[in-house]
């Protein structure tokens, strides 16, 4: 046999071959006249009229009677359902099958076998094997018991599973044969060995039989519409002849008969369920609509037993990450780091077949895995592309994995923003590494060349090298599951470390304010005795200074309160004007000591305001812009409403704030550079805490030279009435 052309198969168009296979006849009839304009040449052999008596003609010039049955069977909606009519020809039955595509009514006619031929007579063989079937509890089981059940039932030689991956490439899964045959599981196969034009036909069509590889096709006259110029479409056609390409590989396998059943998830191929025999075999059309409903019924249980398969592994990966996440935990040196050991549940994780985890220049690697020194390369490569991959072809993106094609042909990596850094690098070895071929090609007669499985398997090997097997949207979702996982526990130990250190805190202030309360107080007992005695002076900058070591003290005691979350107010109804007039009654004496003009505007609104604690804001406000403010300056107080709220404002005509120190006014302990005066930079954060205890809002605005204006807001009460 010629050697075909490889090159071309995807572009083959095997949907519109012009020949069909001569166990049949074909007549293509026009609705609704149901006059015929294309026979397949066979019929003078078959019907015993010659085409040219019957294109043109009626339907009636070929099956006489008979013909009112399939007129009638074309007035349903469903052909499908009508199929087979059941026409009498000579000595023998003949299976009508009808159908319509592209604009087409096909009438194919099969001769009908004895019905001792077929397993399926009295449906027990084929409810048998759905029983059977409906007990499988693995996809792996199902698919064993199906290829087992199918040959049962149809006596193939061989009977095998087949399945695509994303690449369309097929893998054989599972098979049952005769002892003698050439056994071909395991085996892995090229997409083009079915090209695309093929799996998109196995897609329409739930089942494709062969009946004898070498006889010869018969030609459809004529060959194209008389209409339109096309070629006839035969997609849908049971009788629809083989590709040269298919014949040929078929052949160099010693196969002369062929079935094959298609398993489809929504649009897509997922599989085949194929047959192959050493000699020419008929299949009835009773009997491959049988295996078309088995297939379909298989196909159903496989997504069920994969939808809860995933489950399973959806659970067994929580648990995982539980386990990991207790061992890291347990493997901790201190409660505030963290260490997450290479372990074998870590590799199990995304089905991997190695490790390795990279932390603070640390490297622990398990299974099999490039070499550290590998391993830190890359670690600094993905980090340099923010930490994450997932690639079955490594070296295409990194070129250095090269070196380690075998070990690391697929690489999954996840990194988390922790502190330190943990990145997790899964590897896969190449996918060539882990197919095995059982043994050489031994079939006496089976022919040489690219059309047989030995170069199939071989071109396949070319076409994945330097690749894994592909990492699933499960193994991606385990991994991110992981990566969350390390952040929460490095965020419960940042909440650990905040804690630990809010407690330091807290007990340091609490020393702090009990140590210098007690000698206050002796300070204290201290300036009343000298006030007796006359040194009014040295009493008065005592008297200062306790009280600003005491105003300290409050201060941290506030500050301490507000970052713990333990501030607490007693908020009451309160007028806004009070409150500036109590304010500035408090301001007036140091006010009139610089020489500054007071100046106020304000509003009968009430408030729900902490007195205390508000009068502490404006002191703290009133305080700084005294402060800076040179004498003879103005400063304004003003309270506005302002939708629900009253609008607190003090502003000054003091030197302003620089644009880059207005960001950080409120921050603890700050002190601006160009404050003339100093504090403990705690005034402004604690102003802040107390507004905000108000649920209110407080902001600065400034200009250099010019002044600054503090505001912030507080809900107003209703009024009386209103």
């Amino acid at each position: 046999m010629a050697t075909v052309d490889l090159t071309g198969c995807d572009r083959e168009l095997v949907h519109i071959p012009g020949t069909i296979q001569p166990h049949g006849v074909l007549l293509v009839l026009v609705e609704p006249s149901l006059r015929i304009s294309h026979v397949s040449s066979n019929v003078a052999e078959l019907l015993g009229v010659d085409s040219e008596a019957l294109i043109g003609h009626p339907l009636t010039a070929a099956l006489g009677g008979d013909s009112a049955d399939v007129a009638a069977a074309l007035g349903r909606d469903r052909l499908d359902l009508v199929s087979p009519l059941a026409i009498a020809k000579g000595a023998y039955a003949v299976d009508g099958l009808l159908h319509r595509h592209m604009g087409a009514t096909i009438l194919e006619r099969e001769r009908r076998h004895p019905s001792s031929f077929d397993p399926f007579s009295d449906g027990a063989r084929l409810r048998t094997a759905l029983a059977r079937l409906k007990q499988i509890q693995s996809v792996d089981e199902l698919g064993a018991m199906a290829v087992h059940e199918l040959r049962e039932l149809t006596g193939f030689d061989r009977v095998m599973l087949y399945r695509f991956d994303r690449d369309d490439h097929g893998e054989v899964l599972h098979e049952e044969k005769v002892p003698e045959l050439e056994p071909f599981r395991g085996l892995h196969y090229p997409a083009p060995d079915i090209p695309a034009p093929a799996r998109a036909l196995y897609v329409l069509n739930g089942v494709r039989a062969i009946a004898d590889v070498q006889a010869p096709a018969v030609p459809i006259v004529p060959p194209c519409s008389v209409d339109t110029a096309a070629p006839l479409d035969l997609s849908l056609s049971s009788l629809r002849s083989v590709s040269p390409v298919h014949v040929e590989y078929l052949s160099n396998m010693g196969v002369r008969a062929s079935m094959s059943i298609s398993l489809t998830r929504g649009p897509r191929l997922w599989g085949l369920l194929a047959c192959h025999h050493r000699t020419p075999r008929f299949v009835p059309f009773v009997v491959r609509n049988a295996c078309e409903l088995l297939g379909r019924f298989i196909a159903l249980q496989m997504d069920d037993l994969e939808r809860a398969e995933a489950q399973a592994r959806e659970r067994t990966v929580r648990r995982t990450v539980e386990l990991l996440t207790e061992t890291m935990r347990s493997a901790t040196v201190a409660p505030t780091s963290t260490h997450l050991p290479a372990s074998d549940a870590l590799v199990d994780l995304v089905r991997a077949q190695g490790a390795a985890v990279v932390q603070d220049g640390h490297i622990e690697v398990n299974g099999t895995t490039p070499s550290p020194a590998d391993v830190a390369a890359l670690a600094t490569w993905l980090r340099e592309r923010g930490g994450s991959a997932t690639t079955d072809a490594l070296s295409k993106v990194y070129p250095p994995a090269r070196a380690f094609e075998e070990t690391a042909s697929g690489l999954l990596a996840v990194s988390s923003p922790t502190h330190p850094r943990i990145s997790v690098l899964w590897f896969r070895p190449e996918v060539v590494q882990t197919v095995t071929w059982g043994r050489q090609p031994t079939l006496p007669g089976v022919a040489s060349g690219p059309l047989r499985p030995r170069s199939s398997f071989d071109t396949w090997k070319e076409i994945v090298r330097g690749q894994s097997a592909p990492w699933s949207a499960e193994d991606v979702e385990a991994a991110e599951s992981l990566r969350r996982s390390l952040i929460e526990a490095d965020l419960k130990r940042q909440i650990r470390r905040a804690e630990q250190a809010a407690a330091a805190r807290d007990d340091l202030v609490a020393i702090v304010s009990h140590d210098l309360r007690n000698p206050l107080a002796v300070i204290k007992v201290a300036t009343h005795r000298l006030h007796r005695e006359g040194d009014a002076p040295a009493v008065e900058r005592i008297e200062r200074a306790a009280q600003a070591m005491e105003k300290l003290i409050a201060e941290l005691l506030d500050v301490s309160k507000i970052e713990g979350g333990r501030f607490v107010i007693a908020p009451a109804p309160i007028g806004a004007r009070t409150l500036i007039e109590d304010a500035l009654a408090l301001t007036a004496p140091i006010a009139e000591q610089r020489s500054l003009r007071l100046e106020a505007r304000m509003v009968d609104t009430s408030v729900h305001a902490d007195r205390d604690r508000i009068l502490q804001v404006f002191s703290n406000l009133l305080g700084n812009a005294v402060k800076f403010t040179a004498p003879g300056g103005v400063i304004r107080v003003a309270a506005d409403s302002v939708g629900d709220f009253v609008r607190f404002s003090v502003e000054d005509s003091g030197v302003g704030i620089p644009p880059d120190e207005l960001t950080h006014v409120f921050d603890r302990y700050w002190q601006g550079p160009s404050g003339a005066a100093k504090g403990a930079g705690l005034g402004l954060f604690i102003a802040k805490g107390i507004v905000e205890a108000h649920d209110g809002r407080i902001s600065v605005a400034s200009e250099v030279g010019k002044g600054t204006t503090f505001c912030f807001s507080l809900r107003s009460l209703p009024r009386a009435g209103g």
